[in-house]
């Protein structure tokens, strides 16, 4: 056998690993455009299939929704339905709508229903689901026929009878959604008898009325204190008719400023005089005597729990504003 040289075979390895380059470059380059051209295939796919969806079914890509959204919704169930206790139970949008489904309390019961608006919660586009009609105005409120008091703040007038159900019941939730309006608000309290003067006794219901309006010309807190403590025992005692003394409990331990003969002078003197103004400002004013509204501005009537959507309703930019829903 022939023996081959070292030299020979070096070289023979030489031009052979040339060779091998060129067919490791072409393979890799293959598969380089082959790849690339799977992912352009993809994604024309991809955005032909999206084209087609949009043109086809109507469907939009999802926008995003708009800060505060949920809250126009629920407020707009309150302001323009008359629900309470509203919540946005879930959202999607769809044909280029957004539609939320709500969960409300209504007069009776809870309610479900569906809210639709365009992309841009246009007020004009609303529109409810679940045979529910949607008034042109808000009905949670009515423009009285007379002049309007409102200053550098508005005035909200709240009317309170101490032996009335609707007044015990909300009294704590009125007074707390005006207070979130004092930057831009002044509140007023007027003590009426329209459930009190009906009572078998009236000669002695009347009274926890009269230290009301003593404890109202002290001052707010020592109102609102001396209110709660009052109906505190009433409801204790099953709204028993309360003695003096136990009225005199509540008034002194409200943080009552003035001393023990001025509160008698007041209650001998004042009081029957103060109880006769509020009656006849709240008969002018609303044309009845009643506690089931609030009064802003002397010229919108509403009810206390309508109290806050319907002054956001009417002065929008007013900072409270901000956190209603």
């Amino acid at each position: 056998m022939k023996k081959v040289k070292r030299e020979e075979v070096k070289k023979e390895e030489m031009l052979n690993k040339p060779v091998q380059s060129v067919r490791e470059i072409k393979t890799s380059e293959a598969f380089k455009i082959i790849v690339a051209t799977l992912i352009v295939i993809i994604f024309v796919f991809g955005g032909y299939m999206i084209f087609f969806k949009c043109k086809v079914t109507g469907a939009n890509p999802m926008p995003q929704l708009k800060a505060g959204a949920e809250a126009e919704i629920t407020k707009f169930a309150r302001l323009y339905l008359g629900f309470t206790n509203v919540s946005v139970e879930g959202k999607e949008f769809k044909n280029g709508e957004w539609r939320f489904n709500v969960s409300a309390k209504g007069l009776s019961a809870f309610e479900n229903f569906e809210i639709r608006t365009d992309e841009n919660l246009n007020l004009s586009s609303f529109q409810v689901l679940g045979k529910i009609s949607v008034p042109s105005k808000p009905p949670t409120y009515q423009e009285l026929y007379t002049l309007n008091c409102k200053d550098n703040k508005s005035v909200i007038d709240l009317f309170v009878d101490p032996y009335d159900p609707w007044t015990q019941r909300y009294f704590d939730m009125t007074n707390a959604l005006a207070d979130k309006f004092s930057e831009s608000a002044i509140k007023r309290f007027h003590v009426v008898n329209p459930y009190t003067s009906k009572l078998e006794g009236y000669k002695w219901a009347v009274i926890a009325s009269q230290y009301l309006e003593c404890a109202k010309k002290d001052s707010d807190i020592v109102f609102i204190n001396t209110t709660i403590c009052i109906f505190n025992k009433l409801n204790e005692n099953n709204n028993t008719i309360l003695n003096e003394t136990e009225l005199d409990i509540c008034i002194s331990s409200a943080g009552l400023a003035m001393d023990n003969e001025s509160l008698r002078k007041c209650l001998d003197n004042e009081s029957v005089q103060l109880l006769t103004q509020d009656g006849e400002y709240t008969l002018k004013q609303l044309g009845d005597i009643s506690t089931s509204y609030v009064l802003i501005d002397c010229k919108y009537e509403t009810f206390s729990m309508y109290m806050d959507v319907v002054m956001c309703h009417l002065y929008p930019d007013y900072p409270a504003c901000k956190e209603v829903r």
